[in-house]
Parts: structure tokens; C-alpha cells; sequence
């Protein structure tokens, strides 16, 4: 058939549309939102919902692009390839990031397209029907505007141009224009009335589509994908910037220079944040992480990697914010991270369960006025520590100096939204174990939000990428080797694991079959799985190896070589929708982070082994939900005896009472409890639009919500009536007023630092660098290891300093006569009076007044951690490499700014660290 979709070469089967015949649209209009200037919660709610409500939409679009740019004037490279979903929504967040749009603008068009296709219940699992059907029409209704572009006609002359580079719904139409736009309203309806698109619009209507929007529908959906087709480039780039990781061998150790003579000594070094190493006394929850990561049990046994043994490591995750200049923060919602934080570790745990490996939460830093180091200025700064051609470690190093409890725990850095952004996330193969600028886990905020991409609307591609990052962090490389493309049925392609088939690339780059395996993998999703999400995570849990139906099509980008491409597999570049479908690593893979762990990473695989020892129920299968009862069956008839009454039966507490069906919809998705519609406020299931159908609400983004109607609302379940829900909510009361904090002590529990953090309510100790016994607790502020820069404190839970320490100084208030002290030093540098400013550094170094390193030499498997240097430092290993009385020190302010943070020899030592001072660590 002319112009029909490579997709389908024939009808999809009708779909009955449920009890659910007739729908009533509830269309909204777009409203443009500035959001770093969004000064009232309503306007930052509308920003987040109407992000949320075009994000699934993006999936219709990446599968109507491919057919259409093998058929359209328009130059594209995107014939075949299927471009992803997060890819088009990065594209399209610039326009919601402008705020100078206006209603007839993209973003406005890209709204009504949005909610219109979602004009129907259970979105997600029709879509394979509304993708087959709905991309038809847009093919051969592309097909006639083809025809009319390249026509000769005087009222389309120009008419190429406008279609392409204005298009519908790009701005408010010129005289010109206007023909533009009622030509090709009057193509749409006249193709939607034709007989080749009549089966595809029978099956349109029988999915539950209203008749009267399908104009509409389909002529957005094709203004849209126009566009996109003239992005092709900006498209593909992005596509490639999703998922990224860098070779750890391409970042190596440098090595110590000596300025004076230009040559570099034999030691190398790997620059460490200065810090100290605290404990609260007080926490036995969290004792074992307290431990010095020298402290494992003595008779504690490791086991061997090629056990596989349990392996529970600790996250620390570090949420970035900024200022609004409404005199807030933003990102929209960032107050609920640790809710979106446990969300996705229970997704990646999910994926992850058939390694061995499992995660927990060790911190969670976010809160902007306990966590200062993690504030920007602005969205924009925000925005530029991801954005393109940045990267979080090389434009925002210096929130890197906040990294706690590294390698033993893994240090996950939050920031940017996906608009223009460089990548999704980004890992080490391998991680470091000594430098945490090598050895942490970046990811968006667009990765951890549920209104994004943690969540089944976006088929839990936030989980999976968390989980293909630590996978990286672990060990792994991509399926296709170790770029970050592939390159093609060669050797460099092979991942050095046995059980995954050499590809030549992303499946979503392969031409000749990325269509047609998108559709499988949703067909598989809709029908095998049943659309079910419990369905998904029990597959994930159970999953180890290749399944069948990864293993039994036909999609091979490799045909001379052994196997076909894996579609579902988790460190792949592959569909989204592949993932829930298809998603597994195999026994190979799983065996190579055991290996790779624990030669590489040997303290946070042993304390893995020590922590799964105390947490064993984290690896307890989690039981299946309850299968529903069955209907009673009445038993025969049988003589009437009469006995004494049996015992009563021993009392037990009443069952919890039944959700209400006021809060949730008729598909399980979260009633928002307060949502305002035509300047009503309401709670839960409402009616107040006299909808005939029922109840309705405003959905909850909560993640959980894989379909909503028009992208952002449901029906409710029968038993919600208007007299039952208008009675579960009546006004609540007031809350009482909060109880005033106690007074604080100057100096003591609760002292006000240097950099405005909280000094800890509860006894702390100093535990040195060697894990040993501790003689003394103290209270507020002291200074146990005599620091000349005075007293200081362990910091109240859930607060930092300005760089992201634990711990902080006092200020000049708690030492009136100038860096007084109040305990004694065991294991604290032996501290010059004066430093010389004049060290024989090139022009313009300085030397840090504190930091910190990694003493290693060329080859060797472990090394010497300090942290406690400052200025000029001398260290044992140093003797015979440095002249007498000189030392090393990392350099900032450099002429030359390629030199700063190099290590190299100064003159005059004003520090002398002891072996003590410092801790091995494997290399």
C-alpha cells in the first residue's frame, strides 16, 4: 500500500476498549513556566505535571520517525533507526526550558499532541496497537502533503519551506502561512476519510479514541515528527550522549615533578580531599560503616569471587540544588529526594538480584540548608555542570571534595536536567579505589525524578540507568566493547565476556532490524507480560542468562558470528521498552564484577561481604503478591447433629482496613489528595466537571502510574461515589505549632560553625586513620588532634560544610587566644609554626593549604592514603626522593592552569605526616 507504515504492512487487530466505551477529553491548555523565576508551588506543580504528561508521548513519536524519513523531502539520517524516546524528550525540554514561548508555540503543540494521543484509558499497554495504527495514518498522510509540496501550484510555492522550518504550531501563522495550515487540515481529514486509512481508523476508535479528535490527533502528530526529521543531527548526537562511560587505563596516576629539575620522582600520586576521620558514639545502626575502613573483624572470612558471594554495598548519594530568585531552591520538588532515591535503588536491586550484588542507602545529602557545597546559584549554573560539552567531574570538581566513606561506599553525584544535557550518566570501568575524581557515579536529576525517568511511565529507564552505571563501576563494559558506539563485527567489539554474542553496535542504531525489534519488545511487554509491572520485577528477580525469547529472533548484526543481538541486556544501548521486556545480564557477566571487584576495588567487595552478613534479609526473595481468593463453593447438604458448640477460637487483631477507593483509580494509580481544577480545590476522587462517566482525580507522579488519560488524569474505581469521598474529606484541622529548638551552647552541642553547619547534639570521638581504640569522647567543639587552624566538630547528622565534610571548625569564638587546644594528638601532623610562601613552585603556584593523597609507586598493588597534609608536607615515603628538609604538595593558581592539582616538590616542609598518619590501600 502506498504510503503505508513499514511497521505494519497490514490492520492491527481490533481492540476492545474495556467498560470503558466513551471518554471525556479533558484537554489543558500549555502555560509557558519560567522555572528558575517559578515563585509559587501551583506554578511549579503545573511545570511538573505538563514535563510529565509529554514524556510517554515521545514513544509514538520514536516509532512514526523511521518510516517517515525514508519517505520525506526532508533530509534526515534517521531512516531505520529508531530514535530513542529520552533522546526526543532532551530535544523538546528546550523548548519547555524558554520561557518566551507562547500557546501557539512548539512546546503548546507538543502539549495537545500529548494529551490527545493519551485520550485513552491504559496508554501504555495499547500502545503497540495505537503505534501501528496511528503511525499508518501519519504515513499516508505525509504522503499527500508529499505529493503537495511538490506540486507547482502558486498557493503552495513557498509551501516546502513552511512546513519544514515554521510548520504548524511553530509560532503564531503569517498570512502565508495560514494556507499552509488549512491545506493541511483539509489533507488530514480528507485522508482519515479514505479507504486505505479506514481499518487503521476502525482500529483507532475501537481502542477508545473520540472520533472528533483524530483530526487533530494525527495532524500534531505529524507537525511534530516533521520537526524532529529536519533535527536529525542534533538528535543522533543526543542519542549518543545518553549513556556514557570512560576507561580507567585512559586517566592513569601521575607522577610526583620536581619544577626545579623538570623530572618527574618515582612515586605517583592520586589527590585526595583533605579530611578526618569521625565517629558518633551514639549510633549503633550505624556502627559498622563508622569503623575505620581499615577496621574489618579480624575473623571475619572473605569469601572467593568465583563464589559469588552476597555483596551489600553502601550508596551515598549527592543531591545538587540551586537558588531561585523567588528566594527558594529548585529543582521542582527536590524537598521528596529520598523518597525518589529509595525508589530507584529498590529498581536497581531488582535488576541486580541474580548477581549477588545489592545496595543500600548508606546517606542521602540534598537538603540545601544542611548541605551548602551542594547549592548552585542559579538553574543555569545548575544546569551547566551536565550540560554539553560539560561533565559533572570536570565543570563542578569541586562538589567532589563531599565524597564520604569512598571506596568503601559508592559516591553517586546528582545534577542537571536533560535539556542540551552531555549524558544520562556516566561511570568508570573500573572505578578507582584512590581517586574519587575516577571513581564516583554521576547521574540527572531527570534520572531520579519520578516525573521523568524513575518511573513506569518511562519504563523505569531511570532504574536502569543506575543499574547499568554501577555495572560499569563494577567491571563491565558495554555488550558491543569498549567504546561507546560500537564498532562493528570486529574483534575490539568482543567485552571479554563468553556468554554475550559479539555485536557490532546499539541495537537502536542497526537499520535493517531496530524497528521491527522495538515492536517485539513491546509486543512481548503487552502481550507475554501482560502489561503487568509485578509481572516485570518478578521476571527481573528471576532472570539469569539469556531468556528464550532474547535469544530466538532473528535481529543479528552479526550473522557470521555465533548469536543473535541481545535486546534486553542491562549494560546494552537498546530500547527502553526492552528492559521491562527482556531486561537480564548473564552468568558471564555477573562473574566479571565478582572478579573485577575484588581485585580492584578489594575494600568495598570484603566490606560488601562483611555488611550482607549483617543484613541478610536484604537477599530474602520478597514474597509474590497475594493471588486473589477464590469464589466460595457451597458444600453438600449434610445431617443435622447437634453437638456441643465448639471452643471459640482465640482472638486476633482485626485486618487493616481496605484502601480507599477515593484515593486511587480505577488502574492503581495515586489520587493526588489536594489538585485545583477551574478554581476548585478538591481531595482525592472528585466529579467537578459533572463528568457522566464517574469520579476522576489528578494522578500522583509518583512514579507508579504507567497510563493516565490525557497524560495526566483517571477514572476511579466503581465504589467511589460522590457521597462516600465528598464524606472521607472533610478540612483537616490545623496543624499544632512546632516546638522551638533548644537554646544552643556556645562552643558546645549544637554550636554554630565556621560555615553556618550544626555542630552534633551527641558525643563524637576522633578515631585516627588506624581504626584503634578511642580514650576520649567529646561534646561540641574540640581539637583532639591539635589543628593549628583551631577547634572543631563533628557535624549534627544530615549536615555538611562548605566542602562537604562531616566536620568543621569552630571559629575564632572557640579559641580567643588563636588555635588553643583541647585534647592531646596520638596520630595528628607535627606542624610547623610559619610555611614559606616561596617554595620553588612555577609561576604562580601556590601550595593547598590542605590536602590529601595517594602515595603509590608504578605497579604496585597497594598504597599510602593521607589525609591529613597541609601546604608543604613531608611523608616517609619520601626519604631519598626529596632534599633535606623538603616535601610535596598539590599546587592551585598555577599561570599554567594545566599544572593545578598536580603534586609536586616544594623547599621547606611545614608538615611532617608518620606512617601512622596514613592508612595501605589497595591499588
Amino acid at each position: 500500500m502506498a504510503g503505508a507504515w513499514a511497521g505494519s504492512p497490514s490492520p492491527a487487530p481490533l481492540v476492545t476498549p474495556g467498560n470503558l466505551t466513551v471518554i471525556k477529553n479533558k484537554v489543558l491548555q500549555y502555560i509557558p513556566v519560567d522555572i528558575q523565576n517559578a515563585d509559587t508551588d501551583e506554578v511549579i506543580a503545573n511545570y511538573v505535571a505538563q514535563a510529565a504528561r509529554i514524556q510517554p508521548v515521545t514513544d509514538l513519536l520514536a516509532s512514526v520517525l523511521p518510516a517517515l524519513g525514508a519517505n520525506s523531502s526532508i533530509a534526515s539520517g534517521l531512516a531505520g533507526t529508531v530514535v530513542q524516546p529520552q533522546a526526543i524528550q532532551m530535544y523538546v525540554s528546550k523548548w519547555l526550558e524558554d520561557n518566551k514561548v507562547d500557546s501557539s508555540s512548539l512546546a503548546a503543540t507538543l502539549d495537545n499532541l500529548a494529551q490527545l494521543a493519551q485520550g485513552v484509558t491504559d496508554w501504555q499497554a495499547r500502545l503497540l496497537t495505537i503505534t501501528r495504527n496511528l503511525g499508518n495514518v501519519t504515513a499516508l498522510v505525509n504522503s499527500k502533503v508529499e505529493s503537495l509540496l511538490n506540486s507547482t501550484t502558486s498557493t503552495l510555492t513557498g509551501g516546502r519551506r513552511r512546513m519544514q522550518e515554521v510548520g504548524p504550531g511553530a509560532g503564531k501563522p503569517e498570512a502565508g502561512e495560514k494556507d499552509v495550515f488549512a491545506i493541511l487540515n483539509t489533507t488530514v481529514r480528507s485522508v482519515l476519510s479514505s479507504e486505505a486509512a479506514k481499518p487503521y481508523v476502525a482500529a483507532l476508535q475501537a481502542a477508545g479514541y473520540d472520533p472528533a479528535t483524530l483530526p487533530a490527533l494525527a495532524g500534531s502528530l505529524l507537525t511534530m515528527a516533521r520537526r524532529l526529521l529536519g533535527a536529525s543531527t542534533e538528535l543522533r548526537d543526543l542519542m549518543e550522549r545518553l549513556d556514557t562511560h570512560f576507561d580507567l587505563n585512559l586517566f592513569p596516576s601521575l607522577p610526583i615533578f620536581n619544577p626545579r629539575t623538570g623530572i618527574n620522582l618515582t612515586y605517583l600520586v592520586d589527590s585526595v580531599p583533605f579530611d578526618k576521620r569521625t565517629t558518633l558514639t551514639t549510633d549503633p545502626l550505624r556502627a559498622a560503616l563508622s569503623l575505620p575502613r581499615t577496621a574489618l573483624p579480624a575473623n571475619f572470612s572473605f569469601a572467593k569471587p568465583e563464589a559469588l558471594p552476597r555483596v551489600y554495598i553502601p550508596l551515598v548519594f549527592h543531591v545538587m540544588t540551586y537558588s531561585t530568585t523567588a528566594g527558594g531552591y529548585g529543582p521542582p520538588n527536590w524537598d521528596k529526594t529520598p523518597d525518589y532515591v529509595t525508589r530507584i535503588v529498590n529498581i536497581a536491586n531488582a535488576m541486580a538480584w541474580r548477581t549477588n550484588f545489592q545496595f543500600f542507602v548508606n546517606e542521602v545529602r540534598y537538603k540545601p540548608d544542611s548541605n551548602p557545597y551542594l547549592v548552585k546559584a542559579d538553574r543555569a549554573s545548575w544546569m551547566g555542570c551536565a550540560s554539553k560539552p560539560n561533565y559533572f567531574y570536570l565543570a563542578c570538581a569541586d562538589v567532589l571534595n563531599g565524597a564520604l566513606d569512598h571506596p568503601r561506599s559508592i559516591n553517586i553525584f546528582v545534577v542537571g536536567d536533560k535539556a542540551d544535557a552531555s549524558y544520562a550518566g556516566y561511570g568508570w570501568v573500573p572505578s578507582s579505589a584512590t581517586d574519587i575524581s575516577r571513581g564516583h557515579i554521576a547521574l540527572l536529576w531527570s534520572v531520579l525524578d519520578p516525573s521523568q525517568w524513575n518511573g513506569q511511565a518511562g519504563w523505569e529507564y531511570g532504574g536502569k540507568v543506575l543499574w547499568h552505571e554501577l555495572m560499569h563501576h563494577l567491571g563491565l563494559y558495554h555488550t558491543f566493547g569498549k567504546g561507546n558506539t560500537g564498532t562493528g563485527c570486529t574483534l575490539a567489539s568482543d567485552d571479554g565476556v563468553a556468554d554475550t554474542p559479539i555485536v557490532a553496535g546499539p541495537v537502536y542504531n542497526q537499520a535493517s532490524f531496530s524497528s521491527q525489534a522495538r515492536d517485539y519488545c513491546l509486543s512481548y511487554f503487552n502481550k507475554d507480560l501482560g502489561s503487568s509491572w509485578t509481572r516485570v520485577m518478578q521476571e527481573w528477580r528471576n532472570r539469569l542468562g539469556i531468556p528464550t525469547a532474547d535469544s530466538s529472533h532473528t535481529f543479528d548484526s552479526c550473522p557470521s558470528l555465533p548469536g543473535v543481538d541481545e535486546l534486553g541486556n542491562y549494560i546494552s544501548y537498546t530500547h527502553d521498552v526492552c528492559i521491562p521486556a527482556l531486561g537480564h545480564q548473564t552468568p558471564g557477566q555477573v562473574l566479571v564484577m565478582h572478579n573485577t571487584t575484588s581485585r580492584s576495588m578489594k575494600v568495598l567487595y570484603q566490606w560488601g561481604q562483611y555488611l550482607a552478613t549483617l543484613a541478610p534479609a536484604a537477599f530474602e526473595t520478597p514474597a509474590p503478591p497475594p493471588s486473589p481468593s477464590p469464589p466460595p463453593v457451597s458444600p453438600p447438604p449434610s445431617p443435622i447433629v447437634v453437638a456441643s458448640p465448639p471452643p471459640p477460637p482465640p482472638s486476633s487483631p482485626p485486618p487493616p482496613p481496605p484502601p480507599s477507593p477515593c484515593l486511587a483509580t480505577r488502574s492503581g494509580c495515586r489520587c493526588r489528595v489536594n489538585w485545583s481544577w477551574n478554581k476548585g480545590t478538591y481531595s482525592g476522587c472528585a466529579r467537578p466537571d459533572g463528568d457522566p462517566v464517574g469520579l476522576w482525580c489528578l494522578v500522583e507522579q509518583d512514579g507508579n502510574c504507567p497510563s493516565a488519560i490525557n497524560g495526566f488524569w483517571d477514572y476511579c474505581p466503581a465504589g467511589a461515589t460522590d457521597e462516600r469521598c465528598g464524606a472521607e474529606f472533610p478540612r483537616p484541622p490545623s496543624p499544632s505549632p512546632a516546638r522551638p529548638p533548644p537554646p544552643l551552647q556556645p562552643c558546645g552541642a549544637g554550636h554554630v560553625t565556621a560555615s553556618g553547619s550544626i555542630c552534633s547534639r551527641e558525643p563524637w570521638a576522633y578515631t585516627g586513620v588506624d581504626g584503634g581504640e578511642f580514650n576520649a569522647t567529646y561534646l561540641g567543639c574540640a581539637n583532639p588532634d591539635n589543628d593549628p587552624q583551631g577547634s572543631w566538630c563533628r557535624l549534627q547528622a544530615g549536615f555538611t560544610g562548605l566542602l562537604g565534610r562531616t566536620w568543621d571548625y569552630c571559629g575564632p569564638v572557640c579559641d580567643p587566644a588563636g588555635g588553643s587546644s583541647t585534647g592531646s594528638s596520638t596520630t595528628g601532623p607535627n606542624s610547623a609554626a610559619n610555611c614559606e610562601s616561596s617554595q620553588g613552585l612555577p609561576a604562580g603556584c601556590v601550595c593547598r593549604e590542605t590536602w590529601g593523597g595517594v602515595f603509590l609507586t608504578p605497579g604496585a598493588t597497594t598504597g599510602r592514603r593521607y589525609t591529613t597534609a597541609r601546604s608543604c608536607t613531608y611523608v616517609p615515603e619520601l626519604a631519598g626522593q626529596v632534599a633535606a628538609g623538603g616535601g610535596v604538595c598539590e599546587v592551585a593558581s598555577c599561570n599554567d592552569a594545566t599544572l593545578n592539582g598536580r603534586v609536586m616538590t616544594c623547599a621547606s616542609s611545614c608538615t611532617v605526616l608518620r606512617a601512622s598518619d596514613g592508612e595501605t590501600v589497595d591499588v
